[in-house]
């Protein structure tokens, strides 16, 4: 009861003494409010192990959701278009290559890119090895992405046939 007192007489004076009004809080972004947050869903389609030199999509998308709900997160959410370049910035399969990835493989890319960096990055390949994979998910992460500051996460499949 004392406490609400003396938020009411707090509010009162800040009014009283023509200190104007209250700024408007800066937008907090929840799950519950964000699309890409609340897409992030269910990541369990075999990337629960770090591939390459850093943690998995799963650990970056669960980063950034906890984030949000602490209401730590805030800004618009990433355009289309920008969603678009990331697309096509990983659908051009340029680092399979380089990777000595086999030709009959199937190759499952997840990657948490935020402020242009692919921070989170899960990498399957059948048949390959675990060097292929984290060979991927390295050269993945020196891709530049469009820069934003909320979490995008982009996922793409290649058959290799």
């Amino acid at each position: 009861m004392r406490l609400g007192v003396l938020i009411a007489i707090a509010g009162l004076s800040s009014s009283a003494c023509g200190g104007g009004p209250p700024e408007p809080e800066t937008p907090v972004i929840s799950p519950e409010s964000v699309p890409s947050l609340s897409l992030l869903g269910d990541v369990q389609r075999g990337d629960a192990s770090d591939s390459g030199d850093g943690p998995s999509c799963s650990k970056v998308i669960d980063e950034e959701r906890r984030r949000a709900e602490r209401g730590e997160v805030s800004g618009e959410e990433p355009t289309e278009e920008l969603r678009s370049e990331i697309k096509a910035l990983l659908n051009t399969g340029e680092f399979l290559g380089r990777c000595e990835v086999p030709e009959t493989s199937r190759v499952e890319v997840c990657a948490a890119i935020i402020d242009g960096r692919a921070r989170g990055v899960t990498v399957t390949i059948e048949p390959g090895s675990p060097d292929q994979a984290s060979c991927v998910a390295n050269a993945i992460r020196a891709i530049a992405f469009p820069s934003h500051p909320l979490v995008d996460v982009a996922r793409t499949s290649f058959e290799r046939l």
